[in-house]
C-alpha cells in the first residue's frame, strides 16, 4: 500500500486480528503518504497500546495527502498519552471520524484533572452514547 501509488483500496478493516505495536507503527508511516484508504479499522486488537495509538494520531495530523474519514481504535489498550494525541489530531482535522476515541480523550482528561477541558469537550461533543470513566482514580 504504501509503494503502490495507484491503489484503489478504500477500506481495510483488521479487526481483532491479534495486531501489536508493531504492525500498529507500520500502519502509521503508511497513513503519512496513502492517498487512497478512506475507513480503517483496528477495533479490538487490545495489544495496540498507547504508543500506537499516539504514532496513528501524529501520522494522521501531520499527513497533508490523507483523505480517511473514519478510523476506529475501540478497545484497542490505548491510554493518556493516546488520548491527547487523538485530541490534537480531533482539532486539526474534525472531518475525520475517531469511533472509539471519546472515551480515551474523556479518561485523559479526568485522570489530568483538567475540568476546563472537559467542560469544553461535553459542550462541542456531538455524538458520544456512551461514557464508560470505570477506574478512574
Amino acid at each position: 500500500l504504501r509503494e503502490n501509488t495507484e491503489t484503489k483500496l478504500r477500506v481495510l478493516q483488521l479487526g481483532a486480528t491479534g495486531m501489536g505495536p508493531t504492525a500498529a507503527s507500520g500502519f502509521a508511516a503508511l497513513l503519512r503518504t496513502n492517498r487512497s484508504l478512506e475507513v480503517l479499522k483496528f477495533n479490538g486488537n487490545n495489544q495496540l497500546g498507547d504508543a500506537s495509538g499516539v504514532a496513528l494520531a501524529d501520522a494522521l495530523r501531520e499527513s497533508t495527502e490523507t483523505r480517511l474519514r473514519e478510523l476506529n481504535v475501540l478497545h484497542c489498550g490505548l491510554g493518556g498519552a493516546a488520548g491527547e494525541a487523538f485530541e490534537a489530531l480531533r482539532r486539526s482535522k474534525p472531518e475525520i471520524s475517531l469511533v472509539g476515541v471519546d472515551n480515551v480523550i474523556l479518561r485523559s482528561l479526568v485522570e489530568r484533572g483538567e475540568t476546563m477541558r472537559l467542560a469544553e469537550f461535553f459542550r462541542t461533543s456531538k455524538g458520544l452514547k456512551v461514557l464508560d470513566l470505570s477506574n478512574v482514580t
